[in-house]
């Protein structure tokens, strides 16, 4: 059961190390901490060169057992970084989280020693790399303390999130140094959160850094370019931290609150905004009690890439990207911040708390605010719902992959990273206890709780939810939860959840002269996961009326039978989506659809002053991609074309399409020279993960490549030739990126054709999609052969520019490539000597549109080699939108 909570943590990076000491003195106050406590004395130095950081981590705790003790283990989240998934969707988050590639962070263990300087063994718990076991040479007696002296260097990653750093700054959500987990009764709780402890830290940085962390720091002393902080404190769950260069400090006191924020230089005005903004924060909520302990709030910058705010044991890490854009949303922007401050200010009040608790605390307290600043606010979801028939409303609306549905509408992700969650995944969210309870009920509950605070009692919030609603219970069974997940589970999340629909069966039992008709609907719901959470099943009828009623969902199946008046149209679980359900594709019957721009590529070339687009609107079923119908607009160099095409995705990136398409040619003088309607159908086999193959391409680069094998057959539905095409097509794509955004790329393109229809005017061999240096109509033929070798290299890094307050601009990079490739009989293919090529420059542009929306402007311009034709001699230049090659 232990080994199943972290087996997705994967095996830990070597790494080198360096100790600085505390001052002389420092030690002295803890070293013989109370029963139950827990202390950690963290001497560490950061070594940019190497980005890590090394150091010694002593811990003194006491054994509370009654028999001797005789193994301790050590968490070592860093190892949560340490290998990428293989599976699609998460190759998309590595790709929004690291900003040039996977690059891994991980923590080793260099030495353990107990406190009679003894080596001890460390090694992974039962598979478990996140977890190290260590068996003691002396057991520990009961009811006595001992320490443990553990010697670490972790890699920090370069990256977005809670753990990285992104040019001069690092973010370090706590867990960078080895803990334990905690002892209750003689027992290690590995489902635990940590214990609250006592902390010291003595930090050395390059002079060039300031930190902040979850306790104050000072600096100590200062030899060869390198500071020293320390600093301590005591009832803390874990240690986090922050530093950067070129940073501001700002301070201000605030009645008995002191707030601390640490920002770039680059980030000046938006920095002073969210200072402003949590300043707000703080006021009102300072409003509403008598009095409240004198603390300190600690907020750093952070580059984020799920949300704007994240919070830390007494530190809240903030992400400007989305003060920048959208202006109109910023009071929006500015109650995500508040609700931060208002975390870390909950749990300063209740220390005794728990994270879920406090939370939703901060959520209540959030909406309070929202109502007070901004009486009218906006209702973004609503409001975009209206003009849903737009293809990005929807992709904001129902994309699981758009990073902007996540941070405008908050939905509910399995979030991994926070150490929160590394330990607790199952907790009850405010959405959840408001259709539980309903709205009233939790009110009550919630104005209850405060009005014991007031008294200065400690009440318990998760007892007064008991008190009230014995279903809640559910929430809090989590050794039942484990023991099920153990047993039962398929996936890697122990919070994994399922809802469906699995079969509604609608009837007409009745038809009275004065009663008018009855219905009977009989809904059969499915729940798969070992987690445990009430859910809303919504029941729309045909008169507009709605039924709601909750489901506890603790067993696996539940039938439920609705007698009505009027007929009942729509089943839906969950609609407002607030359960940990990720597959949202079987929770509704009917199942809605969505549509969305799939491509919007257009570009214009310059020789021939021909302005091209390629767009595509795909419909699909809300949160499926198994079905979809695209209905595509290409105005291209060689044809115009007009396409309709359904397609179904099969296993193993296998999918079949059937489609209809009207083509126009574009050039007189082509074979194509008339309009044609065809019909097609075609197989395609796109990254498919080959046994063995992409384990070893992966090993060897690091990466495995974009490719795409498919057949497809035309017939011509026009004229009386029936005239046919078939044909085969393989293309391949790889980046090699070896450096701080330097990266060299490769293409390939292999195509044959044969038949009747469109002949020798099936592949084309120049434009910006293929030869660059050549006049796309300038060669055609049945079959072709291209390939092309880029290098791109920075121009200008992450510029983090605001345009107009509608997209970033980020790098801007250069780029050299040269093309070379045949079209014509498959028997040319086989001569280089027919072969051509060229060379060429260009320049890529890369924003976020929205802040959040990654979008790619290019210019190009490409020169023949040795052309055959005199006419071509000459450069070709092309501007481009879109994904670029």
């Amino acid at each position: 059961m232990k080994s199943c909570l972290l087996n997705c943590i994967l095996l830990l990076l070597a790494v080198f190390m360096t100790t600085p000491c505390f001052a002389a003195g420092q030690t002295a106050a803890i070293n013989a901490p109370q029963r139950d406590n827990v202390v950690y004395e963290i001497t560490a130095t950061y070594n940019e060169k190497k980005h890590q950081i090394e150091g010694v981590a002593k811990i003194i705790f006491t054994h509370t057992g009654e028999t001797p003790l005789s193994e301790i283990y050590l968490f070592l989240y860093p190892n949560l970084y340490r290998d990428p998934d293989s599976t699609k969707k998460k190759e998309e988050e590595y790709r929004l989280a690291y900003p040039i590639r996977f690059n891994p962070g991980a923590m080793e263990i260099l030495s353990v020693k107990d406190e009679k300087d003894q080596l001890l063994v460390a090694s992974d718990f039962f598979c478990a790399k996140g977890l190290s076991e260590i068996r003691l040479i002396t057991p520990i007696a009961p009811k006595t303390s001992t320490t443990i002296s553990i010697q670490f260097a972790t890699k920090i990653p370069e990256r977005y999130g809670v753990f990285g750093y992104f040019r001069d700054w690092v973010t370090l959500q706590g867990g960078w140094y080895p803990y334990l987990p905690t002892l209750l009764n003689g027992k290690w709780d590995l489902h635990a959160l940590p214990k609250r402890s006592a902390f010291r830290l003595a930090l050395t940085l390059p002079e060039a850094f300031s930190p902040i962390a979850t306790i104050p720091l000072v600096v100590q002393a200062e030899k060869e370019g390198m500071k020293q902080w320390i600093g301590e404190g005591d009832s803390i769950m874990f240690m986090s931290l922050s530093f950067g260069k070129n940073e501001i400090e700002k301070k201000k006191e605030i009645g008995p609150v002191t707030l601390h924020h640490l920002f770039s230089k680059k980030n000046k005005i938006y920095g002073e905004q969210i200072f402003d903004a949590t300043e707000r924060a703080v006021l009102f909520f300072l409003s509403q009690w008598d009095s409240f302990p004198k603390t300190s709030i600690q907020l750093s910058q952070a580059a984020l890439y799920r949300d704007i705010v994240t919070t830390g044991e007494n530190l809240l890490y903030l992400d400007a990207k989305l003060f920048k854009v959208f202006p109109k949303l910023k009071k929006f922007h500015e109650v995500r911040v508040a609700k931060g401050v208002f975390r870390l200010l909950w749990e300063k009040l209740l220390p005794w708390e728990s994270p879920w608790a406090l939370e939703i605390m901060a959520a209540v307290t959030a909406e309070e605010f929202m109502d007070t600043v901004y009486p009218n606010p906006f209702e973004l979801k609503n409001g975009l719902k209206s003009i849903s028939f737009f293809p990005f409303v929807d992709q904001i609306l129902y994309s699981d992959d758009l990073i902007l549905r996540q941070i405008y509408f908050g939905k509910v992700v399995s979030e991994q990273e926070t150490l929160y969650a590394f330990h607790q995944s199952v907790s009850p969210r405010l959405p959840q206890l408001r259709k539980l309870l309903t709205p009233h009920v939790l009110e009550t509950i919630i104005n209850d709780y405060k009005d014991h605070i007031q008294l200065g009692a400690h009440p318990s919030f998760k007892s007064l939810l008991l008190e009230h609603n014995k279903k809640m219970e559910q929430f809090f069974e989590a050794e039942h939860l484990l023991n099920v997940a153990t047993s039962e589970r398929k996936t890697d999340d122990i919070s994994a959840i399922d809802f469906s629909i699995e079969k509604v069966t609608r009837e007409k039992v009745a038809e009275r002269l004065l009663q008018g008709e009855i219905h009977q609907t009989t809904v059969e719901l499915q729940k798969k996961g070992a987690m445990v959470e009430p859910v809303e099943i919504v029941f729309d009828q045909k008169n507009g009326e709605k039924i709601l009623l909750i489901w506890d969902g603790k067993e696996n199946r539940q039938i439920m039978t609705m007698t009505t008046d009027s007929p009942i149209l729509v089943v839906t679980i969950d609609p407002e989506e607030i359960t940990g359900d990720r597959n949202r594709g079987n929770n509704r019957n009917p199942i809605p659809w969505k549509v969305l721009l799939a491509r919007s590529d257009i570009d214009y070339n310059l020789t021939t002053h021909f302005l091209g687009f390629d767009m595509n609107l795909q419909f699909q079923p809300v949160y499926s991609e198994k079905n979809k119908i695209n209905i595509g607009f290409l105005h291209g160099d060689t044809r115009d074309v007009g396409s309709l095409q359904y397609s179904h995705v099969l296993l193993n990136q296998q999918s079949v399409s059937v489609g209809v398409a009207h083509q126009s040619p574009r050039k007189a003088l082509s074979v194509l020279d008339r309009d044609e309607v065809t019909a097609s159908f075609s197989y395609a086999l796109g990254d498919a993960p080959i046994p063995f193959v992409r384990q070893y391409t992966q090993w060897l680069t690091g990466r495995y490549p974009e490719w795409n094998m498919t057949l497809r057959y035309d017939q011509s539905l026009t004229g009386n030739d029936h005239d046919s095409v078939t044909y085969t097509t393989f293309r391949f794509r790889r980046a090699f990126v070896f450096s701080n955004y330097h990266q060299i790329q490769t293409r390939f393109l292999a195509g044959g054709s044969t038949g009747s229809l469109f002949q020798n005017s099936r592949f084309f061999l120049g434009g910006q999609s293929g030869m660059r240096g050549y006049t796309p109509l300038r060669f055609e033929g049945d079959n072709i052969s291209l390939f092309s070798l880029g290098y791109q290299f920075p121009i200008l890094y992450e510029t983090d520019l605001n345009l107009l307050g509608l997209a970033l601009a980020h790098t801007l990079q250069g780029a050299i490539f040269t093309d070379w490739g045949m079209v014509g009989p498959r028997s040319d293919l086989l001569r280089s000597d027919q072969y051509k090529s060229d060379v060429g420059l260009g320049f890529r542009w890369f924003i976020d549109f929205l802040g959040v929306v990654p979008m790619t402007f290019g210019f190009d311009v490409a020169w023949p080699i040795d052309s055959p034709i005199e006419s071509e001699k000459k450069p070709h230049y092309y501007l481009s939108g879109g994904r670029l090659f």
